[in-house]
C-alpha cells in the first residue's frame, strides 16, 4: 500500500517540473524543500488564500476561477449556472 508520501512525490512529478503555479499570474508559489508534507501544506495554504479572493458565484456558491464571470443585476455568476439558469433552445421554444 502506498504512502501519503509516495502520492505526494507522485503528485509533484506530474506537476509543471516541480513547480506550482498561480493560475492567474503564472506566479510561483514556492520552491519546494526536502519535507514534502510541510511543502503541500504550504501549497494548500496558498491555494487556499488565492480561492477566497475569487468571486463567488451566487447560484452554486463556488468561486470563480475562470477568466471571467457574468453579472446580472448585481449578482455575480459562473458560467455553468449562467448557461443552466439562462440558456434556452430555439426548439423548446418553437414547440411549445
Amino acid at each position: 500500500m502506498a504512502s501519503l508520501h509516495d502520492y505526494f512525490c507522485a503528485f509533484l512529478h506530474m506537476v509543471d517540473g516541480f513547480r506550482i503555479c498561480k493560475p492567474d499570474s503564472r506566479k510561483e508559489i514556492g520552491m519546494f524543500t526536502d519535507d514534502p508534507l510541510r511543502d503541500f501544506e504550504r501549497y494548500d495554504s496558498d491555494r487556499e488564500d488565492y480561492l477566497e479572493r475569487l468571486p463567488e458565484c451566487v447560484c452554486c456558491g463556488y468561486a470563480i476561477q475562470d477568466d471571467y464571470y457574468y453579472e446580472i443585476q448585481g449578482e455575480i455568476l459562473c458560467q455553468s449556472c449562467m448557461e443552466e439558469t439562462y440558456q434556452r433552445s430555439t426548439d423548446e421554444y418553437l414547440w411549445r
